[in-house]
């Protein structure tokens, strides 16, 4: 089941973060190898959770909503409406 979350922190060089989950502020780790889009501190997330050496890890991890921008649908529909993409 798919839960709900915020990045509170994505270091890129490390490849490396966590996401608070909106159920319960508990906080999870989080792979670059558990992204499907980019994330960036702030962006509202959906993500499944996987067990992991050190405990739940946050994977199959989507942008719901950009920190401070539109939703990610909306985003790319106006792109492909400017031809952009």
């Amino acid at each position: 089941m798919k839960k709900t979350g915020t990045i509170k922190f994505f270091n890129h060089t490390k490849g490396f973060g966590f996401i608070s989950a909106d159920y319960s502020k508990q906080e999870y780790f989080v792979h670059s190898s558990g992204l499907i889009d980019s994330v960036k501190d702030g962006d509202d997330v959906q993500f499944e959770l996987k067990e992991g050496k050190k405990g739940m890890n946050a994977v199959d991890v989507t942008v719901l909503r950009r920190q401070d921008s539109k939703p990610y649908q909306d985003t790319l529909d106006d792109m492909k409406f400017m031809g952009e993409i």
